[in-house]
C-alpha cells in the first residue's frame, strides 16, 4: 500500500465519494451528512491523498484548509473490499502528518 496526493483524474475516487454519500444517506440523518461534494473535492484549499496496491485504490481522505493554521480531515473513506485491512488508519495517520507538518 502506497499513498500519494491524487489529481482526481481517474474516475476512481468519484466513484467512491458517490458510494460514501449513498450510504451515508440511508444510515444517517440529512443533517448529519458533512462529505464533501466531488467538486468541493477539486477546489484549492483541498488536498486529497489515495491509497492505493498497484492501480486498484484502497481507500482516499483530504484536508480541507480553513486558515493557515488550521484544517479539517474530509471525505475520508475505504472501499468496501478493503475494509478492515488498515487502510483507514494509514490514511488517518498521513493526514495527521501532513497536518502537523502544514
Amino acid at each position: 500500500m502506497y499513498i500519494q496526493q491524487d489529481e482526481l483524474k481517474d474516475g476512481q475516487i468519484e466513484q467512491l465519494i458517490k458510494a460514501h454519500l449513498e450510504e451515508m444517506k440511508k444510515h444517517s440523518p440529512p443533517e448529519s451528512i458533512h462529505a464533501l461534494p466531488l467538486d468541493h473535492l477539486k477546489k484549492h484549499d483541498v488536498t486529497v491523498w489515495s491509497a492505493r496496491d498497484g492501480e486498484v485504490l484502497l481507500g482516499c481522505g483530504a484536508i480541507k484548509e480553513l486558515s493557515s493554521e488550521h484544517g479539517e480531515l474530509k471525505s475520508m473513506r475505504t472501499a468496501a473490499a478493503h475494509m478492515r485491512k488498515g487502510v483507514a488508519k494509514h490514511l488517518l495517520t498521513h493526514l495527521l502528518q501532513e497536518a502537523k507538518r502544514r
